[in-house]
């Protein structure tokens, strides 16, 4: 499992390119539920993403971030106290 403390829709954001393939299907999973859950059956009249954030965009550009994502040992350890 991964942890995102700060990934609330404001930067610092990650960097997509320097993700981990289980990373980046993790966000996406979320992404997908989170257009799914529109939908009675959450399949059909899922409608489009038909915007972005200015500031992630932006990010990913520069290829600068300052997010230093949790590793797993540090979230489980935070968990299991």
């Amino acid at each position: 499992m991964l942890f995102f403390p700060t990934f609330r829709g404001l930067p610092p954001y990650p960097l997509v390119k320097d993700l981990s393939e289980d990373e980046l299907e993790y966000l996406t999973c979320w992404l997908d539920f989170l257009q799914a859950r529109r939908s009675p059956d959450c399949v059909s009249n899922l409608g489009k993403i038909v915007g972005h954030l200015k500031e992630f965009r932006e990010q990913q550009e520069s290829g600068k971030t300052e997010l230093k994502l949790a590793k797993k040992f540090e979230f489980d350890r935070m968990f299991s106290e």
